[in-house]
């Protein structure tokens, strides 16, 4: 299934449910997981070189300015621009460091004549971590898409993934040179300042789908679980209720999907 899978936390769980009193499998295509600022920063956060990781930033923005006529935009269930990108954002967050403790957040349309959310900002709340996240209609770039700071350094990935528009132009996965990203990321030394190139991994797409066949054969588990998509909306419904709020809020998870999302979920990043 395509994310957000549902329009609610409540029918998450419902699904959840029904997918295992009928023994099936249940999944979500988390496609951030497997692009290439992804794949580098796990890369980065695994080989210690930042130390201790406090702070994370990952942006969706792009600069459409003009309004049209279509669901993300016409106001309704499931409109607007965070409950299009704020589910990837999370998901990748969550993948990469596990459950936060609390939202704050801010949504806006910020367009002339926009009638649904163009604009958002949100915080997420780690014992000694903090995460911003943020999307928007109104970015001509400029801004890293993914960023990393630490005790020792810091980390950047500018630009954006080039699998979709490769496979607009028909170029097919698991050729030669597809989701290769020549767009390095850039350590920065703390101490001295030296500016590093790290070349990314190849994006790929396609390994969820490899996942999904490999957990109907029974060889592995889903690559994205049903725990995870229920991690996702609960923390994307808070952020909802934050905005309007106007305050910190506690993400609403009981103890057992806790235990269950930490059992199935191994977050890369480390927070000590």
């Amino acid at each position: 299934m395509f994310d957000p899978e549902t329009l609610n936390l409540a029918e998450a769980r419902a699904l959840v449910e029904l997918a295992r009193q009928h023994d099936r499998l249940l999944s979500v295509f988390q496609n951030r997981r497997w692009e290439s600022d992804i794949l580098a920063a796990k890369s980065v956060l695994e080989s210690g070189v930042l130390g201790k990781v406090t702070h994370f930033e990952a942006h969706m923005d792009r600069f459409r300015p003009l309004i049209r006529q279509r669901w993300r935009e016409d106001p309704g269930p499931g409109a607007g621009l965070w409950f299009d990108l704020g589910p990837h954002l999370i998901d990748l967050t969550l993948h990469l460091f596990g459950l936060p403790d609390a939202v704050l957040a801010s949504f806006a349309a910020m367009r002339p004549g926009g009638k649904t959310d163009d604009w958002g900002h949100v915080q997420l709340f780690y014992p000694e971590m903090r995460v911003i996240l943020n999307a928007t209609l109104l970015s001509s770039g400029g801004m890293p898409r993914t960023l990393l700071h630490g005790t020792r350094a810091s980390w950047a990935k500018y630009g954006t993934d080039i699998q979709e528009k490769q496979l607009a132009e028909g170029f097919i996965p698991g050729t030669k040179g597809f989701g290769d990203d020549s767009d390095p990321g850039i350590l920065f030394d703390g101490a001295t300042g030296q500016r590093t190139e790290i070349p990314v991994p190849p994006a790929d797409q396609i390994a969820y789908y490899l996942g999904v066949r490999d957990a109907i054969l029974g060889l592995s588990p889903l690559p994205v679980s049903p725990e995870s998509a229920i991690a996702v909306m609960a923390t994307l419904e808070t952020s909802f209720a934050s905005g309007e709020q106007g305050k910190v809020l506690p993400i609403p998870l009981s103890d057992k999907e806790r235990a269950a999302y930490k059992e199935r979920e191994q977050p890369v990043g480390s927070l000590s």
